[in-house]
């Protein structure tokens, strides 16, 4: 039996949130930590900090926390000198404690989107350039508002 993700840091289960501009997240209710994959990574981030991390994550292992769904170690992984991420290179997913998200780059290079993100009807979750709304928090506090919404059907 295959046990379900849970935080790595607090141990919650990791609930399924699904982003505007398509493809999904696991985050934790507790302590807002959020495992994100790869794919998504790629489509909110700058492509040359995503595959720094990824070489860095590869040349320099560091032993990390570990892993919601593979329970192996992750690599850590450092931002900028004071954001220090998780990288499961077998799931291919990073996890973000809360607000690192915000630090990540936004990508700059246009680019299709990735399988994940392909499809969907809604508009591209990425903000206006005249925004000064970084792109996850947004994100963030619309789903946290759906879940509020939806805590009472419970």
């Amino acid at each position: 039996m295959r046990k379900e993700p849970s935080c790595p840091r607090c141990d919650q289960h990791l609930i399924i949130r699904h982003l505007p501009g398509g493809g999904q997240v696991r985050a934790c209710m507790q302590c807002h930590g959020q495992f994100v994959g790869l794919a998504i990574v790629r489509d909110y981030g700058d492509d040359d900090v995503v595959k720094r991390l990824w070489f860095e994550a590869k040349a320099h292992p560091k032993k990390g926390i570990g892993c919601p769904v593979c329970h192996k170690a992750m690599q850590a992984v450092m931002l900028t000198p004071r954001i220090e991420l998780d990288l499961c290179r077998p799931c291919q997913s990073m996890w973000f404690d809360p607000d690192e998200f915000n630090h990540l780059p936004p990508r700059t290079k246009s680019r299709p989107k990735s399988k994940s993100a392909q499809g969907k009807k809604s508009a591209s979750p990425m903000p206006s350039k005249n925004s000064d709304t970084p792109v996850f928090d947004t994100t963030m506090e619309t789903l946290f508002d759906v879940l509020d919404a939806l805590s009472g059907f419970y």
